[in-house]
């Protein structure tokens, strides 16, 4: 598992969209305001199985939106099936984006703490935009 820092995530989500994508806008105004070590806090160790993620990254701030990269891990072969978060309790939008197609896979509403997330597609990478609902 790697924990992927800014400028990583950044050139992951700048590899999977188009110039121009509305993720990627979203990308750079997250990652001015990005708290060091955001992916460590978020990524909760306890309840992710263990090589189900190869890569993870995070861009945002405790309490606001967060934008994140997910590539699930090749070793148990059944991929990312949920992926669970540290974040403080309430409830949470979950955008699923898929990276093939550039386009939105889905939304999930879910309360936290922690918050557990089924994942769409557990096989593939994804950017997952997380919104608190206040």
């Amino acid at each position: 598992m790697i924990f992927l820092n800014t400028s990583e995530t950044l050139a992951r989500l700048g590899g999977a969209f188009p110039p121009g994508h509305q993720l990627l806008c979203l990308a750079a105004e997250l990652a001015a305001g990005v708290s060091t070590g955001l992916a460590e806090r978020l990524f909760a160790p306890k309840g992710n199985a263990a090589g189900a993620v190869a890569e993870f990254g995070a861009l945002g701030a405790s309490g606001g939106p967060s934008l994140l990269w997910l590539s699930p891990g090749a070793e148990n072969g059944s991929g990312c099936r949920q992926l669970v978060l540290s974040l403080p309790a309430g409830r949470y939008r979950a955008e699923y984006w898929n990276i093939a197609e550039g386009r939105l896979a889905g939304v999930e509403i879910a309360t936290a703490a922690p918050l557990v997330l089924g994942l769409p597609d557990p096989r593939a990478a994804c950017a997952i935009l997380i919104v608190p609902l206040f």
